[in-house]
């Protein structure tokens, strides 16, 4: 990542924060992700979407229930080559 990307990370992270009350933060969480995605697509035109919402969502089930789903596949798949997802 280039100086420029960390420069839109902090963007979108200041864009979507709220204060909700004395030390007390919220994001605004579809937005975030919506322009965090939007990011990526323009960085890599191999970026998944697909792939990578459902790795959100297999980390935060982890994280919030427990759950370990079987078919599990790590967040560094979101981007693929030649139709197969390859590791960065």
């Amino acid at each position: 990542m280039t100086k420029k990307h960390f420069v839109q990370l902090v963007e979108i992270i200041s864009n979507n924060i709220r204060y909700d009350g004395y030390n007390d933060y919220g994001i605004r969480y579809d937005n975030f992700i919506n322009e965090l995605i939007k990011v990526c697509k323009e960085t890599n035109p191999l970026f998944n979407e697909k792939v990578f919402r459902n790795a959100i969502k297999l980390k935060t089930l982890k994280k919030v229930r427990g759950i370990h789903p079987p078919d599990e596949k790590p967040i560094f798949l979101a981007y693929k080559r030649d139709d197969k997802l390859e590791e960065e």
